[in-house]
């Protein structure tokens, strides 16, 4: 019969031997021999509950190793039971796991259950289990701050540190309720080695408190490393314009110049306004995906049978405007003009048409071709793509949305280790993968007929509108 060592409730070694629980009792020494005895459990009958608790005097007796048994003293006064034991090693194996709080409390549990035997086991008990690895995870940390305020003054108290010792809560602005968390080799990284800079929210790992996570990274030679992460308590142009206010200050204080030539940010109005303001020599390049997204929500208003019909006229022609975004912005009102001439005759096309030229194509509309249409070029960067795949894996390290402010740092501190490492780097271009080679060189190739006249521009989008347009499965 094998030995299973295991801890009781209160941290006790304690061992399971033939269906039965022992706990530690002495050592008794002989020579150069250690033996640990260990004595039953105080056991309790499953009678009813006017019955009274019974102690039994079974023991056993180990060799020094803890491997074998070497005697058994008295026999038990009732029966075995396996379910308890096989309940007991489970939690006690679970609870020590119960550092790694980028697993789920049923990821553990399915991990190791893989690796011991169990027959007994019963949805309660991991139910039962799972509970107690919660509450062996909340002595990690001091007591949870209730509101925003006790956030801040919570870090206040405390000093967060990167593995290379450097201070990591950057601003904790009570005023404004807004927290930033970075490093000064981030921000010297962001200040000196950085022309553009892409910057993106998240709702969904944001703690409690407050409304969203903003990240801002840097990109070069292809290598995006995330380098300023800011807990903000609105979305709003005042908000946002704070936020970088209070950045580049802290810049500043560390003789650091936060200047930006170029955001690659989405299609929100008040972060587009905020940059504007805040750095005027700065200019704003949109995000292709997104556009592309944009446009997709306008045709699902009506319009998404059409879309998805490619063998239509209608299909077709819509499929054409997702070209707009590759050509010079010099050519897009002319393209416009003849897609509209181009147009099925349908008062749906009409409408469609009216939107963009609203809200895109028009010099002073809302988001002008200046800042989302431009020829393929293999240098630039037209999609923030790289933010939202951090945010994405970001979201995949917590078991549950908005996790307390003790595990988001946790978290965040040890993404700075990678951090770290993708910045002595940066010199070594990274890798492209084979699908955006691939379409790359096909845009290049179109790009190339029709600056050389071998097509015109409505040739043009009509093929790469065709080929890249909107996704329709998010």
């Amino acid at each position: 019969m094998d030995l299973v060592h295991t801890e009781t409730n209160r941290g006790k070694t304690c061992i399971i031997y033939d269906g039965f629980s022992y706990r530690s009792s002495n050592i008794l020494k002989n020579g150069d021999t250690v033996k640990i005895r260990f004595d039953i459990f105080l056991f309790v009958f499953s009678f009813c509950r006017f019955s009274s608790q019974k102690e039994c005097t079974a023991s056993i007796t180990t060799d020094p190793e803890g491997i074998a048994v070497v005697k058994t003293k008295n026999a038990h006064n009732h029966e075995r039971d396996e379910h308890k034991a096989e309940t007991r090693q489970l939690r006690v194996i679970v609870r020590q796991n119960a550092g790694d709080i980028s697993k789920t409390p049923s990821q553990v549990i399915r991990g190791e259950l893989q690796k011991m035997e169990e027959n007994l086991l019963n949805h309660q008990d991991l139910k039962n289990v799972a509970m107690s690895l919660y509450r062996e995870r909340r002595k990690q940390f001091p007591k949870l701050p209730k509101s925003r305020f006790e956030i801040h003054e919570t870090l206040r108290q405390i000093h967060l540190n990167t593995n290379k010792t450097e201070s990591f809560t950057l601003v904790n602005d009570f005023d404004s309720g807004i927290v930033i968390f970075s490093c000064f080799t981030n921000l010297e990284c962001l200040c000196n080695e950085m022309t553009d800079i892409f910057i993106d929210g998240t709702f969904k790992s944001c703690p409690k408190f407050f409304y969203q996570l903003y990240s801002i990274h840097g990109c070069k030679n292809s290598n995006c490393i995330p380098l300023v992460f800011a807990l903000l308590p609105l979305k709003s142009e005042e908000c946002y314009i704070k936020m970088w206010d209070l950045l580049i200050d802290v810049c500043t204080t560390r003789r650091l110049t936060l200047q930006p030539e170029v955001f690659h940010i989405d299609f929100e109005c008040a972060m587009h306004t905020a940059v504007t303001k805040t750095f005027s020599a700065a200019s704003i390049s949109c995000c292709r995906f997104h556009l592309g997204q944009s446009w997709w929500r306008k045709i699902q208003l009506g319009l998404s049978a059409d879309y998805k019909d490619r063998d239509s006229d209608f299909g077709k022609w819509l499929t054409h405007f997702f070209g707009l975004a590759y050509l010079p912005t010099d050519k897009i009102e002319e393209c416009f003009i003849e897609l509209i001439a181009d147009a099925p005759s349908d008062d749906k096309c009409m409408k469609f048409a009216d939107y963009i030229l609203e809200f895109y194509t028009d010099g002073n509309s809302r988001f002008p071709p200046t800042i989302w249409a431009s020829p393929p070029d293999p240098e630039e960067k037209r999609t923030t793509n790289g933010a939202e795949s951090f945010h994405a894996h970001l979201n995949e390290q917590f078991y549950a949305s908005h996790p307390n402010i003790f595990v988001f740092v946790d978290v965040l501190l040890k993404l700075q280790t990678t951090s770290y490492i993708k910045m002595r780097t940066l010199t070594v271009k990274a890798p492209v993968r084979k699908y955006e080679k691939e379409k790359m060189n096909f845009l290049l190739e179109q790009n190339t007929k029709l600056v050389n006249g071998e097509c015109t521009t409505v040739d043009f989008v009509r093929r790469v509108g065709y080929k890249y347009s909107a996704r329709t499965d998010l």
